[in-house]
């Protein structure tokens, strides 16, 4: 009979070690955002839409947390590119910042209760001139333990069918670049794909060529001080698998 119970409890106590920390919630729906999942937002040319998710620690103990955020597809037009940024632990970053400060919460504890402005996590998205669709994934993570953590991904707008932008066709590619405005870097995930990378301005001048070796899916990290303010298209053609994304330089 006790090994029998002993049976029982073992994959319970793995499921009771499985759960989150925390939760998120969308403020505005008043509903809990899962794991995984996708919200749907239309936005409006030339305008910011916004999304707010308050984050409570759940359970009894204090714990620390940070914000990701990743540009998986941003609408362009023309010269015209749609920007995400966030606010969250009382800073609104800019375009080109992808990782939050550290945000400590005590049990039961959640942001919204901390008292101050931007403490909540607030996804802007600023829309190009003309309506289209992007992709953003953002990842809380607690920073004692990288398992403890939820993404989800924000859709503005239809995803194209066919041939899409930036690489995609109306899915998430494998690999991708972010952030899509900087200045001095450029990242790619190259998730452990080889292959042939290649940068061109504008005016379809070749600025940059490297081959990508990387077979552990480490983040590739491309030099772009030597780069002129403007619109880039990147290029990624590996064996099996192609992606091209679009990217501004700004001065």
């Amino acid at each position: 009979m006790k090994k029998f119970v002993l049976l029982l409890t073992l994959p319970l106590a793995g499921l009771l070690q499985a759960q989150s920390s925390f939760i998120l919630t969308d403020i505005v729906g008043a509903k809990s955002i899962l794991a995984n999942s996708t919200v749907s937002l239309t936005t409006k040319a030339g305008l910011t839409t916004g999304f707010d998710v308050d984050i409570t620690n759940t359970t009894n103990v204090q714990h620390t947390y940070i914000l990701k955020r990743y540009d998986i597809v941003l609408n362009v037009v023309g010269t015209s590119t749609a920007f995400a940024n966030f606010c969250f632990n009382g800073a609104c970053t800019g375009s080109d910042v992808v990782i939050s400060s550290p945000k400590t919460l005590n049990g039961g504890q959640s942001a919204a209760q901390t008292g101050t402005d931007n403490q909540i996590m607030t996804a802007d998205l600023q829309e190009a001139d003309a309506k289209g669709y992007s992709l953003i994934k953002y990842t809380f993570v607690n920073t004692a333990n990288s398992a403890d953590s939820i993404q989800f991904k924000i859709q503005y707008n239809t995803a194209p069918l066919g041939a899409g932008i930036a690489g995609v066709s109306g899915t998430e590619p494998v690999q991708h670049i972010f952030p899509s405005v900087t200045r001095d870097q450029l990242n790619f995930e190259t998730a452990g794909k080889q292959g042939t990378i290649q940068i061109f301005d504008l005016t379809g001048a070749q600025v940059y060529s490297r081959e990508s070796t990387n077979a552990n899916g480490e983040i590739l990290k491309i030099n772009t001080s030597s780069f002129a303010a403007g619109l880039y298209v990147f290029k990624f053609e590996g064996t099996q698998e192609r992606y091209n994304a679009k990217f501004v330089v700004t001065r």
